[in-house]
């Protein structure tokens, strides 16, 4: 199962599946950064990503090589793993049930952006601080591992079923959404 944060699988275009995220590849959200160059993935070279900058939202490590191959900088998010439980299938919901909680507005945890480039006024997507539409596209339903924040401790992962896709609000912005659904009964 993937481990990912709620904020990477938003920053994925609709198009884009989370298991396409592995660790280092560049997706079209990241940002332009002439600086990188040569850019090798597991010693081969990857010449879409030059000028792409690193995703470094979270499981990351960044190693900075210089031209005669020393090594110059390394940086990482990367978590220490210090034990590890089996959850029987038994425990968990199924992905009937988690899509039912899902079409009942009742997720665990909700995030919703407004689509598009540059700056938006919020209170126009948003009226009195809600987000609603009338039909929403779902374009990935899996079980994952939520990764929290770099500033919160991780004392555990748990399995939850992520639900993305995208919608149109009643006030006339298009939205991408990613809503959570504990996994565990």
């Amino acid at each position: 199962m993937p481990l990912t944060s709620l904020a990477q699988s938003l920053n994925l275009t609709e198009d884009e599946k989370l298991i396409s995220a592995a660790p280092g590849n560049v997706t079209e959200a990241v940002d332009d950064d002439p600086t990188i160059q040569n850019v090798k993935q597991n010693g081969l070279a990857q010449v879409a990503s030059n000028g792409r900058a690193r995703p470094a939202d979270f499981n990351t490590v960044t190693v900075g090589v210089n031209t005669d191959g020393s090594i110059q900088t390394i940086v990482s998010n990367l978590r220490w793993i210090t034990s590890a439980d089996t959850l029987a299938s038994s425990q968990l919901i199924t992905p009937q049930e988690a899509l039912t909680t899902f079409k009942n507005n009742q997720a665990d945890i909700a995030m919703v952006v407004p689509e598009g480039r540059g700056v938006v006024d919020l209170t126009k997507v948003f009226h009195h601080n809600t987000a609603i539409g009338q039909d929403g596209n779902i374009s990935e339903f899996q079980l994952i591992y939520l990764e929290k924040t770099s500033d919160t401790a991780e004392t555990q992962y748990l399995p939850y079923y992520l639900i993305r896709g995208y919608s149109e609000l009643d006030s006339g912005y298009n939205v991408r959404f990613a809503e959570l659904i504990k996994a565990i009964k």
